[in-house]
């Protein structure tokens, strides 16, 4: 023990995170097959294609690769392309394509004798321009329509997860300049790092009768099946507010922080669970998310007042009742929290869990308990999930 105390915190921690990596290899190292879910065509907002690929990969030679190396990086900015702003300024201002950077760029090529985007000379370069106008226009009239387009525009996925443009940028530009809401895209390569992640999402949905626990946002494994589904469009559909801090209590991979900063509130996501906090930490880099990510036991994290707009509590709560020393601080930690709304999900009263527990409240007691321990003041049932009731519970002064 003495020997125990002795040993810095930072080579503790050191430790403790190589014994942790060394677990989950094990655990989630199962070889598996990483197109599982896949689909021929994934749905994507063209808005969350935010980065290219510097240099595209051959879209046939490298079909559902895994690729190890640097091809990823640097990746640059789409929207600081001059593909896009030359499109933008044809779209929204009418400027001709010979007064654009890109236009400009590529003729520059030509006239040096040098074969550009299929064109050797001024004349085909024309040609392929006004059917750029030609595009605009039939999408402005008729979306994006797979059979006319065919060649679908395809990406790849870096290391950390981040979706590249690799092939389409004239139609992605469009579909970005002209608010089309969902278009369909092919995954071209996966680097290796990322594969390993989704290996290890795969094993764990794997050990959990096929699924995870709720709904994964990033395009390469929305199409893994959750155990949750429908929360966010429920909770969405009763807010009060547009916008304002929010508090994820039990975050778990982190899908609400996801779903609600994409809504623009500025997220806090509350997460103990070790393993879960790898997962959500891994899926908030892999679409460059801001929320605050915190590992801490929220005992600890309500020990003094905090104010948040929104509190998101799905089936957490009943691990504090199950014991009288985590029920009493629980009065505290609510008492602690100024917020204007909370979103609750109940537990299962005969879920074995609450077999001997403390207190075993029903959905309205349980309800109710909050109020008498908060700031909040009424509430009302929103919907049911899993045969679990979710409440808005809500100040009304």
């Amino acid at each position: 023990m003495f020997v125990k105390k002795l040993i810095p915190i930072a080579v503790k921690n050191q430790w403790h995170f190589l014994k942790s990596k060394v677990k989950r290899s094990i655990k989630y190292s199962k070889p598996v097959d990483l197109f599982e879910y896949d689909k021929n065509l994934y749905w994507m907002d063209p808005r969350d294609i935010k980065y290219a690929t510097k240099h595209g990969l051959h879209i046939i030679e490298n079909e559902n690769k895994i690729l190890n190396g640097n091809w990823d990086y640097p990746y640059i900015k789409f929207n600081d392309l001059d593909v896009y702003i030359s499109i933008r300024n044809r779209i929204e201002n009418g400027i001709e394509w010979k007064e654009t950077a890109f236009y400009k760029r590529v003729s520059s090529e030509i006239n040096k004798g040098i074969s550009k985007w299929g064109c050797e000379n001024l004349e085909q370069l024309d040609h392929r321009f006004a059917s750029i106008d030609v595009l605009i226009q039939d999408m402005r009239t008729n979306g994006y329509r797979t059979e006319k387009y065919n060649d679908e525009i395809t990406v790849n996925i870096s290391r950390e997860g981040l979706v590249l443009l690799n092939h389409g940028r004239h139609r992605l530009a469009c579909a970005k300049l002209l608010e089309i809401k969902k278009i369909p895209i092919k995954i071209t390569a996966r680097h290796k790092k990322w594969a390993k992640l989704k290996q290890e999402v795969l094993n764990y949905a794997t050990q959990n009768n096929g699924m995870v626990y709720a709904p994964i946002c990033h395009i390469d494994l929305q199409s893994i099946p959750s155990q949750h589904q429908g929360r966010f469009e429920i909770i969405k559909s009763n807010l009060g507010i547009s916008s304002g801090k929010l508090l994820d209590i039990g975050s778990h991979w982190g899908y609400f922080a996801h779903k609600f900063e994409d809504m623009g509130f500025n997220c806090t996501a509350i997460e103990q669970n070790e393993e879960c906090f790898y997962f959500l930490e891994k899926l908030r880099k892999s679409s460059k998310k801001n929320f605050k990510a915190i590992k801490e036991d929220i005992m600890s994290f309500l020990g003094k007042p905090q104010k948040f707009d929104v509190v998101i509590a799905l089936s957490i709560f009943h691990w504090f009742i199950r014991k009288k020393d985590t029920f009493q601080k629980f009065k505290i930690i609510l008492s602690n929290l100024k917020m204007k709304e909370m979103f609750f999900q109940s537990h299962s009263q005969n879920h074995t869990l609450m077999q001997n527990a403390y207190c075993n409240f029903s959905p309205e007691d349980f309800v109710n308990f909050i109020i008498e321990n908060s700031c909040l003041d009424a509430f009302k049932l929103i919907g049911v999930e899993n045969n679990r009731k979710i409440f808005k519970i809500y100040k009304t002064n």
